[in-house]
């Protein structure tokens, strides 16, 4: 996701604000337009951020206009964290937010990006709309919000300032990851150095050495540059990124009961712009980073078993319930 720019307080008691827009001409034919706030902290071309503008023109072309889904890219009305607490007290009305920092709230959600478990764009795919992951988030929904759908940014890979090619090649590398327990323990593993950095510091750590190399989805490696200071990107797909569509509680009861099914099959629609965004923005992804001179390597079945192998403790540790275990099973099932 791209880095963002202070907004104005201008801008921030405005978006506090809820509109009601009339429309129509007339006493007897005057309708209300009601809004709704979704706010999100990625970059527009990013795929959740597709989703969320496929979410809400469906919201808007399934209700003949009376809903209207306003949407506020870039952490213009806070970082997702600060979105998620705005949601779960009704300041917002909905949100995209990355599963990753929500597993402080619920030790479940991590189970979404156990290591090497979804591995590839086409089970990420398949993991999405079998709705796998739903489950998982129970305990999310319990915190005064209903997941309406989840989306995705990718399959990961890692990209260094030397080349990767085997997971010994990984050993004491200052790899940043963010600043998560889940994620560090992964990379720790793995045999890499942990180094939380912030999202916005990560190019000018890269320049500086502060660190050696980074894990994201080919959209943040492409929209942030991150190749014009890394060279070396290898194929792991070490995990997948998940992203809720989430609504507020309070925002959820206002809605009329036979005006809900508006809101989800809107979510439906959503996956399936950002599934697209995904495939098509693939290939287009990887050559843009051939054309930097950035070298492409993949990793080999014998050198991914061996960083599957050294994945194990994350599983004893992050994967040992039984709802865990099955959704281990049922996305396993996929793969074959």
């Amino acid at each position: 996701m791209k880095i963002r720019k202070p907004i104005s307080f201008v801008l921030v008691f405005l978006l506090i604000c809820t509109l009601v827009i009339p429309v129509g001409c007339g006493k007897n034919n005057e309708t209300k337009v009601i809004e709704f706030r979704l706010g999100h902290e990625m970059a527009p071309e990013e795929p959740p951020a597709v989703a969320a503008e496929a979410f809400a023109n469906e919201v808007n072309k399934l209700s003949n206009g009376r809903y209207k889904v306003s949407v506020f890219p870039n952490g213009q009305i806070g970082g997702e964290r600060d979105i998620f607490e705005q949601i779960r007290q009704g300041a917002i009305d909905l949100g995209v937010i990355s599963a990753a920092p929500l597993g402080s709230f619920s030790p479940a959600v991590n189970v979404l990006q156990l290591p090497f478990l979804v591995d590839s764009l086409e089970l990420n795919k398949k993991v999405s709309e079998n709705n796998l992951q739903i489950k998982m988030l129970a305990p999310i929904e319990k915190l005064n919000v209903k997941i309406l759908k989840v989306v995705e940014s990718g399959i990961r890979y890692m990209i260094a300032n030397k080349p990767i090619q085997t997971i010994e090649d990984l050993k004491g590398m200052k790899f940043r990851t963010p600043p998560n327990q889940f994620h560090m323990d992964i990379f720790n593993a793995l045999g890499a150095k942990s180094t939380p950095t912030a999202y916005g510091e990560i190019y000018t750590a890269l320049q500086n050495k502060a660190i050696d190399g980074l894990e994201n989805d080919l959209a943040g490696i492409t929209s942030n540059k991150f190749y014009e200071v890394s060279k070396h990107m290898t194929l792991t797909g070490h995990f997948s990124w998940p992203v809720l569509l989430m609504i507020s509680d309070k925002t959820w009861a206002k809605i009329p009961e036979k005006d809900r099914p508006i809101f989800e099959q809107a979510a439906q629609k959503a996956l399936e712009a950002n599934i697209k965004c995904l495939v098509d923005g693939e290939a287009k992804h990887l050559q843009t980073l051939k054309d930097a001179g950035v070298t492409i390597i993949p990793l080999s079945d014998e050198q991914k078993a061996k960083f599957i192998e050294a994945s194990k403790p994350i599983y004893e540790q992050y994967a040992n319930t039984p709802e865990a275990q099955e959704y281990i099973n049922a996305v396993n099932k996929l793969k074959n």
